[in-house]
């Protein structure tokens, strides 16, 4: 703010001193204006890009768009048609978590989202999407084969469980692509956690504030099952964009 007022104040100066008579030109005030509009209309951009614009946005069309790809004996992840995918037969537990960093750094508010196709899996399969403050750290947002939403926490300790319930009768789990968002403000203070099914809010979240300062960086993707049955989740159109504190 003080690159404008400062300026703004000697430019009106060199204003005055032309209007009455004791400068020649007001070259001070026309070189203000020159700068401070291009300045102006820079900074009006710059607010409305922060929550207007998304940092990261992959309809995972391009393979080479920085996902894990890996495959073994029993399992594959990676890009295929034009979607990310996550394969893996049954018949152990699992939890597997991917994720990507935006380019513009940490962000203390932000919403992530994805479309997500649950093709097969036993009823204790979900996924979803999330945000990381760091590797593996944060917080994920899934929908399950049980007809339930699950709003996770992920750390060095593991992946706990912080909120569930059931979706709306209107969301059809298996087979469907369903837009799930989770909306992420922390900053200082608690996390404010909020998740939205094909647009209809159905969680709402605080965790406790743990004295530090907590920003975000990366989206993942996430799937968990028991795995009795094979495993197979589709994710596309993956978003990612700031919001406002609350």
């Amino acid at each position: 703010m003080l690159y404008f007022i400062v300026p703004g104040i000697f430019a009106f100066r060199s204003y005055r001193r032309w209007r009455a008579g004791s400068i020649h030109r007001p070259t001070f005030a026309w070189t203000c204006a020159w700068i401070g509009v291009p300045l102006l209309a820079l900074g009006a951009y710059s607010a409305w890009a922060l929550y207007n614009v998304p940092v990261l946005q992959d309809d995972f069309s391009d393979p080479a768009s920085g996902w894990l790809v890996d495959a073994g004996p029993d399992f594959s992840i990676g890009y295929d048609d034009e979607a990310y995918r996550f394969q893996v037969r049954g018949g152990s537990q699992t939890v597997s978590l991917t994720s990507l960093t935006w380019n513009e750094g940490a962000l203390p508010n932000v919403a992530v989202e994805a479309d997500v196709v649950l093709l097969s899996g036993d009823e204790a399969t979900s996924a979803g999407v999330g945000c990381l403050v760091s590797e593996g750290v944060g917080f994920l947002f899934a929908i399950g084969f049980d007809g339930t939403f699950t709003v996770f926490r992920s750390d060095e300790a593991g992946t706990t469980v912080i909120t569930r319930g059931g979706l709306p009768p209107t969301v059809q789990v298996r087979g469907s692509p369903n837009r799930i968002r989770g909306e992420c403000r922390a900053g200082f203070g608690g996390v404010r956690l909020g998740m939205y099914v094909n647009g209809a809010k159905v969680a709402e979240t605080t965790e406790p504030d743990d004295g530090g300062y907590r920003a975000f960086k990366a989206i993942a993707l996430g799937v968990g099952s028991t795995a009795e049955d094979a495993v197979d989740v589709r994710f596309d159109n993956a978003f990612v964009i700031g919001i406002q504190p609350s």
